[in-house]
């Protein structure tokens, strides 16, 4: 039912509207800072609905072409593009364009031209480094500097330069899980769980922390500092790091598991009327990036976060189908 899934859009909007006004009223001694601690991130939780609700109503707009859909796609898109022209952040950057991109391919049948991906990625490969400036300079307002910014010079310069490299954090932090044998066997997975999904300003944080098997990395942290190596602040570790710290060489299953995932989501968002696999694949597309670039530890709680609340909305939308009583009262 195409109008009750657009009644839930509108609500992701209402609620991610509400509580960034709470954040907004903050300050930053109760956020923590950057890194947000205590009843923010329970704020933070929702406001991030605003992206499936992006999904929902430009879907949903698509399809019917109607006013109001168009309406709120466009105040479903002031934060994202907020977050992308004046946080510089990549992630939600690439949810808001992979989000277009993919529900005009799903609702419209718009493929874009080979060449474009292509030089997408060039562009890609000269923005991502050049992120830390820009952030500085939008946060400063200073538009002119980023329209002199040099992305070719400052690409060279991180390629002849001595810089922070994720897959030098990832090679060394491999051989010293190889060397102190400090696997978690997955725990990581479960803890992140926890961490993601139970309030500890709700239950105690000692109820959350008697659910996490919180497995120690001393001993991993001690082969770094012996091999002269620390991670610098900042930098991710990479999914190849981390799921080799959970499985050591099995870890590569994760990856499998994940492709396999995929495949199948995408053969099902092919169908006719595959709302819900299409807009599911949508959203965990960038979860399933990060577990790359960042630290598999993140699929896991962004693809259930997506699973949970279009879950509910689609118990709420869907069309039930016909009792085996009623068609026959309708053939006779």
């Amino acid at each position: 039912n195409l109008d009750r899934l657009f009644q839930g859009g509108l609500v992701f909007i209402a609620i991610s509207f509400f509580f960034s006004f709470l954040i907004s009223g903050m300050t930053e001694e109760e956020t923590g800072g950057s890194m947000w601690t205590g009843k923010v991130t329970i704020y933070g939780f929702f406001t991030g609905l605003i992206y499936p609700a992006f999904a929902i109503c430009f879907s949903t707009a698509l399809r019917t072409n109607r006013l109001l859909p168009w309406i709120a796609t466009a105040i479903a898109a002031i934060v994202p593009m907020q977050t992308t022209v004046l946080g510089g952040r990549r992630e939600p950057t690439v949810l808001f364009v992979m989000t277009l991109a993919l529900t005009l391919y799903y609702q419209r049948g718009i493929k874009p031209p080979r060449l474009t991906i292509i030089f997408s990625v060039l562009f890609a490969m000269l923005i991502i480094p050049a992120t830390g400036t820009y952030r500085g300079l939008a946060a400063q307002r200073d538009w002119e500097g980023v329209r002199q910014m040099d992305l070719v010079g400052n690409f060279q310069r991180y390629l002849n330069e001595e810089s922070i490299l994720e897959l030098r954090n990832a090679a060394f932090i491999i051989e010293a899980t190889r060397r102190s044998h400090d696997y978690e066997y997955g725990a990581g997975y479960w803890d992140q769980l926890v961490f993601r999904f139970v309030p500890a300003q709700l239950l105690g944080k000692g109820f959350k922390d008697s659910l996490m098997f919180r497995p120690s990395d001393e001993r991993t942290l001690n082969e770094l500092s012996q091999m002269g190596y620390e991670v610098p602040g900042g930098s991710t570790i990479t999914g190849m790091a981390d799921s080799f710290q959970q499985l050591g060489w099995f870890g590569c299953l994760f990856f499998a598991a994940m492709g396999l995932l995929f495949k199948t989501l995408f053969r099902a968002s092919q169908q006719s009327d595959a709302i819900f696999a299409q807009l599911f694949y949508i959203l965990i597309a960038t979860s399933a990036m990060r577990a790359v670039t960042h630290q598999t530890l993140d699929f896991l709680p962004g693809m259930v976060y997506n699973a949970i609340f279009l879950g509910l909305l689609f118990l709420y939308a869907r069309v039930p189908a016909p009792q085996a009583g009623g068609r026959r009262r309708n053939r006779k």
